[in-house]
């Protein structure tokens, strides 16, 4: 049995998703804020064990900081400065999207270019979630477990959070 939620397997020549039944129990009986900071935790780290670690997580900030306050429509002349055409920069974008850090809009994909964001704005969740992530960082930095061992340790910044998000009590860990 696998420490993860799902994980592909290899039957011939397909392949299938197989779930951990035990740990999906355990997922289902977190609340809303445990799975959304959970999932939260796991992206930033994903980024970070993908992508060089501390440094991965500094550059998504970089990310973030080259962001305007306001909703910016982004133009053939201004989408170099947002680092655009990286693979880096659109990943940490998609996941600040997807948790609600900022407001991507797209458009039809360009001939042979791909994802067309065409404009970005940061939301007021994701100003002040920004915020407590940086404390996190500031507070723990390298010393974080997750990145000196490059493995994912599930609920690792939870002690910090719990100051900003009394909701999250339990930890999801394998069995």
């Amino acid at each position: 049995m696998s420490d993860y939620l799902a994980y592909p397997i290899r039957e011939g020549k397909k392949s299938k998703l197989i779930v951990n039944q035990d740990l999906l129990k355990t997922w289902q009986e977190l609340n809303i804020t445990e799975q959304y900071l959970i999932l939260l935790e796991v992206g930033v780290f994903w980024i970070a064990i993908d992508y060089g670690g501390v440094a991965s997580f500094l550059s998504t900030f970089n990310t973030w900081m080259r962001l305007p306050q306001k909703r910016i429509k982004i133009t053939k002349k201004n989408a170099g400065k947002f680092n655009l055409e990286h693979l880096e920069t659109l990943t940490h974008l998609a996941l600040l999207d997807l948790f609600g850090l900022v407001k991507l809009e797209s458009g039809k994909p360009l001939p042979g270019k791909g994802w067309n964001i065409t404009a970005i704005e940061k939301t007021p969740f994701g100003e002040a979630m920004m915020k407590v992530l940086i404390c996190c960082f500031m507070s723990k930095g390298s010393s974080l477990k997750s990145h000196t061992n490059n493995t994912m340790i599930y609920g690792e910044l939870q002690p910090l959070l719990q100051e900003y998000f009394s909701d999250y009590q339990h930890k999801f860990t394998s069995i």
